[in-house]
């Protein structure tokens, strides 16, 4: 688990690293049961209104690649207040 600031251009070095292994590395990948991604993004900053009207988006092309990848991916949302909204793709 570490910090990163970009969620987005992080899962976009996630696909490139699965995409760039070997066949048989990539197929030990997806044969793992719990080869999920978690992401939480918190913003102390930022309350359930705000999180409503700036948005969060990950670039359909950026989906395409999770998909074909089997990435399962979790993004948890949690604001400042008692506010948890959860994504799982």
């Amino acid at each position: 688990m570490y910090n990163v600031s970009d969620p987005v251009a992080e899962l976009d070095r996630i696909c490139s690293i699965l995409e760039r292994m070997p066949p048989a590395e990539l197929d030990k990948w997806l044969a793992l049961q719990d080869r999920q991604l978690s992401f939480n993004c918190s913003d102390p900053e930022m309350d359930a209104a705000d999180m409503d009207n700036r948005g969060f988006a990950i670039p359909g092309p950026l989906l395409q690649r999770v998909r074909r990848l089997r990435i399962r991916l979790m993004i948890g949302f949690h604001p400042a207040a008692e506010v948890i909204r959860n994504v799982v793709y």
